[in-house]
């Protein structure tokens, strides 16, 4: 019903815009779904927009191509990363067009299914996560090596989340105001921004979902899913 209903008010929003033109594209949580052709069904039917479902390579592809056109690709390449719910994209490229892209398994969502029972996230939990992302990404470490990225950037809601919280680890209040600047210059801060992951790191895994939420002050939705947000 909440696919349905953001799909129908998202045609709203763009024909109220005067778009004369429709494309949703559906990813990996619907590419994957038991029931992703059901759901893609009632959209067309209920929506009145028709889907089409692509596969890893053309999300990264899209992604790539709107991280190209939004942010300054310099010093080359650069390595781009876009992590959902349901997948993680990853993009090499330069102002010139992508070079290399993967598509692997590790959304935010399915490794809560798969590896989170318990809130807070124990020692065990999290080890068992840890090994299955560095198996995954062992191999994609070695294909972009050659590569030598030089620039990285993370895109999606969830690295901006990811950036948000960090802001407030580090200042120790949420200043809606100046948010962007703050984590402008927090990202070009190497040292403080690793020291600001760590110490949210530390933090998440000392608390429930419940308690983050009251402590950091922003939205559920914000946390990602489930106590792995």
């Amino acid at each position: 019903d909440a696919a349905v209903a953001s799909v129908r008010r998202m045609r709203k929003l763009a024909v109220a815009a005067g778009a004369s033109e429709l494309h949703a594209r559906a990813t990996s949580a619907l590419r994957t779904a038991a029931n992703g052709d059901d759901v893609v069904d009632r959209i067309e039917r209920e929506a009145e927009v028709e889907v089409d479902v692509i596969d890893g390579l053309e999300e990264a592809r899209l992604i790539f191509t709107a991280v190209r056109a939004a942010v300054v690709l310099e010093p080359p390449p650069a390595i781009c990363f876009d992590l959902g719910g349901g997948s993680l994209e990853i993009t090499v490229g330069d102002r010139s067009g992508l070079h290399w892209s993967t598509s692997e398994r590790l959304g935010v969502g399915r490794l809560s299914a798969r590896f989170v029972t318990e809130d807070p996230l124990p020692r065990e939990q999290r080890r068992a996560m840890r090994d299955h992302v560095a198996e995954v990404l062992r191999p994609v470490a070695d294909a972009v090596a050659p590569f030598a990225p030089q620039l990285a950037v993370g895109s999606s809601g969830t690295f901006e989340s990811i950036a948000t919280m960090c802001v407030i680890a580090r200042d120790g209040a949420l200043d809606p105001v100046n948010l962007d600047a703050a984590v402008f210059d927090l990202l070009q801060a190497g040292d403080a921004w690793r020291d600001a992951s760590r110490q949210l790191l530390d933090y998440f895994f000392e608390r429930s979902l419940e308690a983050r939420v009251a402590a950091l002050g922003i939205p559920h939705r914000a946390l990602g899913d489930g106590p792995l947000g």
